[in-house]
């Protein structure tokens, strides 16, 4: 741990060294400046119940707080400083947070999705090491690799490979990213059809995927589920 930290206080002095330099003047500014473009941007205006209008904006705020930035990290769980989930990151991020930030700060979930491309090595390793071809994504990391110890709501949560998968190709239609989509959607998507198409298998019906817990994890907590078709979920 002695390097990274050392390299962490240096960095911390620099950021320190620079805002000294700035003044306090210049950093409010910039800070008013930035949350300027989030308001323009993803503002929800309530005509009728204050106290709502109030919630949705903060609301908001706390997206923005927790995610603007994560450069190498990804969006974690009540941010990278939230003791809730010990900095982890969960599928949660993908799915429910990066559609906001797609449209209120897009560079934010384009870092996200690079840290998530950046862990896909690790997502094979786990996929070769379950006898699947492509990528088994976590579904609670810090590294990239899978740190649930609990199978059920772990490694039998396959969905969250589609939710990185889903996560990537929004972006790109959101924010028409060229270069994002060659370097990174592509490959998340890719491997991510990989699973399916070794995780699953044809029948009569359809395709199923057997074996799942869905994303209704706390059903999970009693049994897996059988396929994963239609509108079947964890325990259904």
């Amino acid at each position: 741990w002695g390097e990274p930290l050392d390299r962490t206080a240096e960095q911390i002095a620099r950021v320190h060294a620079a805002a000294a330099a700035a003044g306090w003047p210049a950093l409010a500014r910039e800070q008013a400046d930035a949350h300027a473009v989030v308001w323009e941007r993803g503002d929800v205006e309530l005509d009728g119940d204050d106290e709502m209008q109030q919630a949705l904006r903060h609301a908001l705020f706390q997206v923005v707080q927790a995610s603007a930035r994560v450069e190498g990290v990804g969006v974690r769980a009540k941010g990278l400083t939230g003791t809730g989930y010990a900095g982890h990151a969960f599928w949660d991020s993908d799915t429910f947070v990066l559609p906001v930030l797609d449209h209120v700060l897009p560079d934010a979930a384009a870092a996200h999705l690079r840290w998530r491309h950046a862990t896909l090595p690790h997502a094979c390793e786990r996929a070769a090491e379950l006898g699947l071809p492509g990528a088994a994504f976590p579904w609670r990391t810090i590294s990239g690799r899978e740190s649930s110890g609990y199978w059920p709501a772990g490694t039998a949560a396959f969905h969250v490979a589609s939710a990185v998968a889903l996560a990537a190709v929004r972006h790109v239609a959101a924010t028409h990213d060229d270069e994002l989509a060659r370097d990174v959607a592509v490959d998340l998507a890719v491997q991510t059809a990989r699973l399916w198409a070794g995780r699953g298998h044809h029948t009569a019906a359809g395709f199923r995927i057997d074996g799942v817990t869905g994303p209704d994890e706390y059903l999970a907590r009693g049994r897996v589920c059988g396929p994963a078709r239609g509108a079947r979920r964890a325990g259904g």
